[in-house]
């Protein structure tokens, strides 16, 4: 049978903004300035696969890739089923409740919920960095946050059950290029994530 609805409620796009907000606002010590004062300098969180992003910085950084180090990118790598979760197909739950100062029973109102689809998103992120040092203040600002995992809230609506999710950190690994001649060092940390999200019909 073929498909003759369009639905599109940017749900994945949510989910991602979510996931990069996580890391947006960090910061590294960059020296002291001329009156002696620390320099904080903000890291910017893009979204991007790695390659990509590699390749613009290899690119030469010109005016028309307006990529600088420090940074970080983010990328969903993955998605998949998570029947585990699902407590059965099509189900529907029904709420009632009385808003504030509503009077019983005139005000009662009814809200019916569809069961939403469990799925796993697979979220990667890489860091990027010219010397160790910045590196490792990024790495240990983001473990620092984990304490086995991180609990994100997408909104505030009392009635929806999708609103809460756990961030889990899966996976480290690191990589170190020294280029040729008078290229600029990168190095490039990656973190893998798992966050377990909601699709709702």
């Amino acid at each position: 049978q073929m498909i003759r609805h369009y639905y599109y409620n940017q749900q994945l796009k949510k989910f991602i903004l979510g996931f990069s907000n996580v890391f947006a606002g960090m910061q590294v010590y960059g020296g002291l300035d001329g009156a002696g004062a620390p320099i904080q300098m903000e890291v910017p969180v893009r979204y991007g696969s790695t390659d990509r992003v590699t390749a613009a910085l290899a690119a030469g950084n010109t005016q028309n890739k307006l990529h600088t180090i420090p940074m970080m990118s983010c990328y969903m790598t993955g998605l998949e089923l998570s029947p585990e979760r699902l407590h059965g197909v099509n189900q529907t739950d029904r709420r009632t409740y009385l808003d504030q100062g509503g009077v019983f029973p005139t005000d009662v109102k009814t809200i019916k919920r569809v069961m939403a689809i469990p799925y796993n998103m697979q979220m990667e992120l890489a860091i990027y960095a010219s010397n160790t040092d910045q590196l490792f203040q990024i790495i240990e600002q983001i473990l620092m946050l984990f304490d086995y995992d991180l609990q994100l809230q997408f909104n505030d609506a009392p009635f929806d059950w999708t609103k809460i999710s756990k961030l889990y950190l899966r996976g480290i690994s690191n990589e170190e290029n020294y280029p040729m001649g008078s290229d600029r060092r990168a190095i490039i940390w990656t973190l893998q994530f798992e966050l377990p999200i909601w699709m709702s019909p």
